[in-house]
C-alpha cells in the first residue's frame, strides 16, 4: 500500500473540522487549504529538532522508517515514535489553534 502524502494522512481528518467549517462558514477546500498552510509552521516552530528531521525525511523526503534508521543510526522503534510523537504534537496544536479562531 503506498504511503499517503503529509497532508491525506488520516489523522488530518480527525481534527474535527465540521465544527470549524460549520463555525466560519468556510468550504471544506479552504479548510484544507489552512490546515496546509498552518502544518509546516507547527512542524518549524513547535517540533522537537529529532521530530522535525524525521519528519521531513519521511513525508517530504519520502524515506521509509528503516531507511532514516539507517541513515541516522537508530533503531526503527524510535523513528516510528519520533514520527507518532511528531504527529500527535501537530494534531493537539492544530485543535488548540482551529478552536481559536
Amino acid at each position: 500500500m503506498p504511503r499517503v502524502s503529509f497532508y491525506d494522512d488520516v489523522w488530518i481528518n480527525q481534527i474535527a473540522y465540521k465544527k470549524a467549517i460549520e463555525e466560519s462558514g468556510e468550504t471544506n477546500v479552504q479548510f484544507l487549504h489552512r490546515l496546509r498552510k498552518l502544518i509546516p509552521k507547527v512542524i518549524k516552530d513547535d517540533l522537537t529538532p529529532k521530530q522535525k528531521e524525521i519528519l521531513i525525511l519521511y513525508y517530504y523526503e519520502k524515506l521509509n522508517i528503516p531507511q532514516i534508521a539507517s541513515l541516522k543510526s537508530l533503531n526503527k522503534s524510535t523513528i516510528s515514535r519520533h514520527i507518532k510523537g511528531g504527529k500527535r504534537k501537530i494534531k493537539q496544536l492544530l485543535k488548540y489553534v482551529l478552536e481559536l479562531q
